[in-house]
């Protein structure tokens, strides 16, 4: 699973990110925060479905209401996300 990860991460980079945006590559200015606030929404994205997907595991638990439980299962499945 990495290396496939690593694979289409590199395709993103180095490819489709490219032929996306090739009007900001000059303009650095612009494209550097561009590219920052793009990684914040990905990443506030997955952080928003790993809560859920906690959420979730807590509920078909009947455990939903235990915020000690849900923390112990962010821990154990952090590896999985």
């Amino acid at each position: 699973m990495p290396s496939e990860f690593k694979e289409k991460w590199n395709e993103m980079v180095s490819e489709l990110i490219m032929d996306a945006l090739p009007d900001f590559l000059d303009k650095y200015y612009l494209f550097v925060p561009m590219i920052h606030q793009l990684f914040l929404v990905v990443r506030d994205f997955i952080e928003s479905k790993q809560k859920k997907a906690i959420t979730d595991i807590a509920t078909i638990l009947n455990l939903k209401d235990e915020k000690d439980i849900q923390d112990i299962l962010n821990g154990k499945l952090k590896s999985i996300f």
